[in-house]
């Protein structure tokens, strides 16, 4: 496992991320509020649902749906 946290911190060095300054982003980086936990709660069950929408289509269609496809399967109002 020794590599592997090796490989983890050089990558993070090259990407100008190193474990000092992402200890002290982790610290000054401000929690959500309640109400914005909801909303990216709810974005991300939104999210979810459209995936596995889009799998099954994929499965029955043997490919990519169309925006269109996804939005009748999804009974969407307004697709635009």
């Amino acid at each position: 496992m020794q590599g592997t946290s090796t490989a983890r911190l050089q990558i993070l060095t090259l990407c100008g991320l190193c474990p000092a300054c992402l200890a002290q982003n982790a610290s000054s980086t401000a929690l959500l509020k309640p109400e914005e936990q909801k909303e990216v709660a709810t974005v991300v069950k939104d999210f979810l649902y459209l995936k596995s929408i889009e799998k099954e289509l994929k499965g029955i269609l043997k490919r990519a749906p169309t925006i269109a496809e996804w939005a009748k399967a999804v009974k969407a109002e307004d697709v635009g």
